[in-house]
């Protein structure tokens, strides 16, 4: 995946191959959050399950391409000419490839986004970024999820139009799994402008969920019930949404008996906060506690870490599947350094149970411990286990290759002035050029001889 910001904030364009982990680090104020974001809006046109946190961009920056628009027009032509045609037939079928909707596996897909989107999503004035444009671009085959066929049926009299679309999923052991989605739609009056729209919807969503942890994470936790229904709030829609995820995993059963990879990284989670983070329901009311042994607490009187990673916790009971996309602002929030070094332990174990994570982060920890993480994947098999044993959580499947890794450092070329957006990962080497981070340690260094010199002398 490519993603392509220009004119956002401080960045007057900037190129991110997003992997299956994406790091974006850099001092404060460089825009990291909103690129995060902004990458948060642009798929949230390809997620389709947890549609209550879905990010709703206004009018005029959605809708097929014109390419593909007119791919669907010729497919749908006998359904659309039934439209204005009286004498035409009272039901409509139609039984389409993935060939005739231009939903090839080698296709490329492109979404984009505009300033008006782009201000409603970051809830900031389009005049402040009135010539922002964002896009993502990829090939079909970067998904998990691909779609076979869609069968439609359009019963005029009743103003009804389904749509049952086929997928193909590719399991981590390589096998196609199929499934099918059948959506059925009343309206007065369909045109046809809706009917495209309908049908792009169906044939666009390809990843299961896309989910977002907001810096504002641990103040949500006590509040979210709030935060859905208020259209009164001045915040980011990505906030927002985070407290529309809490709200649907309160109310969401767990998927039934955990699978094998759900239950592996759950217990590596317990390993990070220390406990485990669950469901009580109190009468009609449910919440969030933590517990450790026989002691059990309130979420919100939990540790600050326990209360960070909540969402994670809830997102792996009820919600996981691979080639879901996380998007977490702040990795390393409350975390102490050892807490730090483990939860980017855990996430790598994530990425290699097939979820793409993307995370920002201001934590040398944090960027140092992925070298060791990367370089530890070059291991002999014969030495993984034993090296394993020296890491925090003491599994192998933290270990990841560089190749699953991209890292980018937003840097100011001036106080206030542009921001370039630069590849740090070495492809050679495979390790990070952490130097966004090492340039104010050789400043500490250099201070504190300073100061010495300065004491001494006074004494």
């Amino acid at each position: 995946m490519k993603l392509t910001i220009e004119k956002l904030g401080r960045i007057q364009k900037a190129e991110v191959d997003i992997r299956p982990l994406t790091v974006l680090i850099g001092p404060n104020n460089t825009n990291k959050t909103w690129t995060a974001y902004v990458l948060y809006g642009l798929l949230q046109s390809l997620s389709r399950k947890l549609s209550v946190a879905r990010f709703a961009a206004p009018p005029g920056d959605h809708g097929p391409s014109m390419k593909r628009e007119e791919r669907l027009r010729e497919a749908l032509r006998p359904l659309l000419d039934s439209l204005a045609d009286k004498s035409a037939p009272m039901r409509v079928d139609l039984s389409l490839t993935a060939r005739s909707l231009f939903l090839d596996a080698e296709q490329e897909m492109t979404t984009l986004l505009r300033a008006n989107a782009i201000g409603h999503l970051l809830g900031v004035p389009q005049s402040r970024i009135p010539d922002v444009i964002a896009r993502i671009e990829f090939l079909r085959t970067e998904l998990q999820t691909s779609i076979v066929s869609v069968e439609l049926a359009f019963e005029r009299s009743l103003g009804r139009l389904q749509v049952k679309t086929r997928r193909s999923r590719r399991s981590r052991d390589g096998r196609a799994e199929e499934s099918s989605i059948l959506v059925s739609l009343v309206q007065e009056e369909w045109t046809e402008r809706k009917i495209l729209d309908v049908l792009d919807a169906q044939t666009s969503n390809l990843i299961e969920n896309v989910v977002v942890f907001p810096a504002e994470r641990n103040g949500i936790l006590p509040i979210w019930p709030l935060i859905p229904e208020s259209d009164h709030l001045d915040i980011p829609l990505p906030v927002k949404d985070f407290g529309r995820f809490l709200a649907v995993a309160q109310t969401a059963a767990p998927v039934g008996t955990m699978n094998v990879s759900q239950n592996h990284l759950a217990l590596l989670l317990k390993k990070v906060v220390g406990g485990e983070i669950s469901s009580s329901a109190e009468g009609e009311t449910k919440r969030l506690i933590f517990r450790t042994g026989s002691v059990e607490v309130p979420l919100h009187a939990a540790a600050s870490l326990s209360r960070a990673v909540a969402g994670l916790s809830l997102y792996i009971e009820r919600f996981f599947q691979p080639d879901d996309v996380l998007i977490i602002d702040e990795l390393e929030m409350n975390a102490h350094p050892q807490a730090q070094v483990a939860l980017t332990e855990f996430i790598a174990a994530l990425v290699n149970a097939g979820v793409r994570v993307v995370f920002t982060t201001y934590s040398p920890y944090v960027v140092d411990h992925l070298n060791n993480l990367m370089e530890a994947s070059r291991a002999p098999e014969a030495h993984r286990e034993e090296l394993a044993r020296k890491f925090s959580l003491g599994t192998t499947s933290s270990f990841i290759s560089p190749e699953k890794v991209s890292v980018y450092a937003f840097q100011e070329q001036s106080p206030e002035g542009e921001v370039t957006v630069q590849d740090v990962l070495n492809r050679q080497t495979g390790l990070i050029d952490w130097s966004t981070f090492s340039r104010v340690s050789e400043h500490i260094t250099n201070l504190y001889s300073d100061v010495l010199r300065a004491t001494e002398g006074d004494a």
